[in-house]
């Protein structure tokens, strides 16, 4: 398969998937499709501890058939694991069920079709350091190469996918069906404002869009870019987006400048995400926020004529 078809994705965070959830999904998916997005990522939440997780062959076939479904509707997939529960703050204590969880659903999954890529974990960080992660995530990969020789797979890097830790990644030299997964927030307190998640103040109302901060985001997107040539790996921003709290107009422009930034390095991306804080349709409405979906798709690179005539389901001014 060639990695780079592997373009404009979108992040359906639908967990836990519920049939009612399942069958949002392939309606998303029809949406997704026909605004012109080429692939989806799929986060799976995965509890060692937690009985719905067990037993495991119930869980896998779960995963692989909403995995079916976006197959079925014409997208790459990843199938993200988003987390496994435990690996942040013991991450020694849980390897052994990590790589048992990875050998298993890598075996279960390996007569799916080539478009199905395996990405290891979503954002280690805490005490999953960039020590423990390239130990630990290359004996997954290892797991995954014994019932998948030739499969996709993507990579993090340390502290939350970020740039500045792609220079601690140690990847498998000889093994060239690897690329790596990047999640960009710069930054966060515009990104992530009104977040009631997260630690700390963040405050609404925040802006974006001095030549400043457009700087400081390119020379990070140049690292990215250096590191991707010097290693002949295919990079792919996992994770991007701004908060819906945010100011639709800085919102759309910062989106716009981001895929501005991968589609000119030649990376793949994938916004996060569809229909939740971070969103760009409206399920209240059912229609796309539009100045979002114009960000990522229609000001863009496709044939706009061609895109704008396959959409049936409205738009949000």
């Amino acid at each position: 398969m060639d990695i780079t078809k592997l373009k404009r994705g979108m992040n359906i965070d639908l967990k836990p998937w519920t049939d009612e959830r399942k069958a949002e999904a392939r309606r998303y998916m029809d949406i997704l499709k026909k605004a012109g997005f080429d692939h989806v990522r799929l986060p799976f939440t995965v509890n060692p501890d937690n009985p719905a997780c067990r037993p495991e062959t119930s869980f896998y076939k779960e995963m692989r058939d909403i995995t079916q479904m976006a197959l079925d509707s014409g997208f790459y997939v990843m199938v993200d694991i988003h987390p496994f529960a435990g690996m942040n703050e013991n991450p020694l204590g849980n390897k052994n069920a990590f790589l048992k969880f990875w050998s298993e659903l890598a075996d279960y999954m390996k007569d799916m079709d080539e478009r199905v890529i395996f990405e290891v974990m979503n954002e280690p960080d805490n005490k999953y350091d960039y020590v423990l992660l390239n130990e630990i995530q290359n004996e997954a990969i290892k797991e995954i190469r014994k019932s998948n020789p030739t499969r996709w797979i993507a990579a993090a890097s340390a502290h939350c996918n970020t740039i500045e830790n792609l220079m601690h990644l140690e990847l498998p030299a000889d093994d060239k069906n690897i690329f790596v997964t990047l999640h960009e927030y710069t930054p966060m307190k515009f990104t992530h404002q009104g977040a009631d998640w997260m630690s700390g103040d963040w405050p609404t109302g925040v802006v974006w869009g001095s030549d400043k901060e457009r700087r400081l985001l390119e020379y990070r997107f140049d690292m990215a870019k250096r590191w991707s040539d010097f290693y002949g790996r295919y990079v792919h921003l996992g994770e991007f987006g701004v908060m819906c709290v945010a100011d639709l107009n800085m919102r759309a422009e910062w989106t716009a400048f981001m895929v501005k930034l991968c589609e000119e390095r030649g990376f793949g991306w994938a916004y996060w995400e569809f229909c939740y804080g971070f969103r760009c349709y409206d399920i209240k409405t059912d229609k796309w926020i539009k100045p979002v979906l114009d960000a990522l798709i229609y000001k863009q690179t496709y044939n706009i004529s061609a895109v704008l005539n396959n959409i049936s389901e409205g738009v949000v001014l």
